[in-house]
């Protein structure tokens, strides 16, 4: 086996190096998180861009569900209900 190089030791050692997450999973993640977010909007715009990505968010089942059912503000609620309609294809 090839010893590493100074490069890949050096980006590895900083967190940089090529990460195995699609740039497809790291937006449904950082949507995912918004859904937590102190602002109402940006709850619903997460809510509403998980309901219109294909293929489908599977994994952002459950975090919708949690919003659609205890999310204080009305319009969260409704958002995150409509994705859940377009993920199950209900």
């Amino acid at each position: 086996m090839a010893p590493e190089s100074f490069w890949t030791s050096l980006l590895r050692t900083l967190g940089l190096e090529k990460s195995t997450v699609s740039p497809r999973d790291r937006e449904i993640e950082k949507y995912i998180t918004d859904l937590q977010d102190a602002l109402p909007d940006r709850r619903r715009s997460a809510a509403w861009s998980l309901g219109k990505m294909k293929p489908v968010a599977t994994t952002a089942i459950a975090p919708l569900e949690q919003v659609a059912e205890k999310d204080p503000d009305v319009s969260v609620r409704h958002s995150a209900q409509w994705a859940l309609k377009r993920i199950r294809g209900t």
